[in-house]
C-alpha cells in the first residue's frame, strides 16, 4: 500500500500496517483493515487584539486548527485556550509573555503568525511627601505631573527620572524601584504577572 499526500501531510499506518511513512507491505493471510493517517497543516491569518496586557484573551484565526494541542505567545505557553472552531482559537496571554509571534500547534504541524502579538505592563508613579515635583520616562509615555501611569513594553526597560520643584528635595524610591537617588531604572519584566506595580518616589522640602 502506498499512502499519497493531495493536502496535508501523512501521518502514518494503523491496522494491519505499523509503519510511520513510506509503503506498508501486508500481509493476506485473512482479513486485513488498514488506516492510513492524513492531517491537515494549520495556519494562522490573523490576531485580535495584536496589542495588550498579560491576562487579555486573544484571538487567533487561520485554517485546520481542530486538534490543537498548544498554544504559545513569543515561546511562553498559554495556561489554557479554546479551540472555538477550526478556524478560531482564543486564549489568554501567560504572565511570563513577551512581544513576539504566536504559534499554535495541531496534530498537522505548528502554525507560525507572520506578526508579532505586542504584550505590555502598566507602569505606575505615585508621589509622596510634603515637597513636589515632576517624573518623566524614558520611553517616554509618563509625564507626572499630569500622566502617571502608562504601558510599556513586557520586556524593556524603563528609566524614570525625578525632577524636584524649587524649594524640594529627592528622597528615594520605594514600590517597584529600589534607587536612593538619582534615576530608576525598572525592567517592566517584573510588571508581567504585577499589572499595577507602582514606583513610589519621596519628595521632601528642603
Amino acid at each position: 500500500l502506498t499512502a499519497t499526500v493531495a493536502t496535508g501531510i501523512f501521518a502514518g499506518w494503523s491496522g494491519a500496517c505499523s509503519a510511520t511513512s513510506g509503503p506498508c507491505d501486508v500481509l493476506m493471510s485473512g482479513a486485513r483493515f488498514v488506516t492510513a493517517g492524513f492531517h491537515l497543516i494549520p495556519t494562522i491569518s490573523g490576531l485580535s487584539p495584536t496589542s495588550a496586557t498579560t491576562g487579555t484573551v486573544v484571538t487567533i484565526t487561520g485554517t485546520n486548527l481542530t486538534g490543537a494541542t498548544k498554544v504559545s505567545f513569543n515561546r511562553s505557553d498559554a495556561t489554557s485556550f479554546t479551540v472555538v472552531s477550526a478556524t478560531t482559537i482564543t486564549a489568554p496571554i501567560p504572565p511570563d509573555a513577551t512581544t513576539g509571534q504566536v504559534r499554535v500547534t495541531t496534530p498537522g504541524g505548528t502554525a507560525i503568525s507572520t506578526g508579532s502579538l505586542t504584550v505590555n505592563a502598566r507602569l505606575t508613579v505615585a508621589k509622596s511627601g510634603t515637597g513636589s515635583g515632576t517624573v518623566a520616562s524614558n520611553p517616554t509615555g509618563i509625564s507626572c505631573g499630569t500622566t502617571c501611569s502608562a504601558l510599556f513594553g513586557a520586556g524593556s526597560i524603563v528609566t524614570l527620572t525625578p525632577s524636584p520643584a524649587t524649594g524640594s528635595a529627592f528622597a528615594g524610591w520605594s514600590g517597584a524601584c529600589s534607587a536612593t537617588s538619582g534615576r530608576s531604572e525598572e525592567h517592566t519584566s517584573e510588571l508581567q504577572s504585577h499589572l499595577n506595580l507602582v514606583c513610589r518616589l519621596l519628595l521632601e522640602k528642603k
